[in-house]
């Protein structure tokens, strides 16, 4: 990739051509001790995959990244990040370009029936 955004104060951005899955490279980068706000951004995933070991097809033209963080919390409270961040990107979205976005459980955005996210 040529283009690299700007991130905010505070984010890594790690920049990959292809990867088998940014949250397995995110997941590497957090036991090698990565900060919290690394952000790992791909052109394609060649071994994309969701909840139960689902794959799903990643190809270039798309927008693959994920987030590491680090929160202050107990580790049984993290898992409500996920959902408040998808309901947090479903009224990002539908207010910035007014899409009607649909929130799918638990965290999956939906524009007229396709995965966004």
């Amino acid at each position: 990739m040529t283009d690299h955004p700007d991130v905010p104060p505070g984010c890594q951005l790690i920049v990959r051509d292809s990867v088998g899955s940014t949250s397995e490279d995110a997941k590497t980068l957090a036991t090698e001790g990565a900060p919290g706000l690394t952000v790992v951004w791909a052109q394609e995933q060649t071994a994309g995959r969701g909840r139960h070991g689902r794959s799903w097809d990643s190809p270039r033209g798309n927008l693959y990244l994920s987030i590491l963080l680090r929160p202050d919390c107990e580790i049984a409270d993290a898992p409500q990040i996920g959902f408040a961040v998808g309901a947090a990107m479903a009224r990002a979205i539908r207010a910035v370009a007014g899409a009607d976005v649909e929130l799918k459980w638990p965290n999956d955005l939906l524009l007229e029936g396709q995965k966004l996210s």
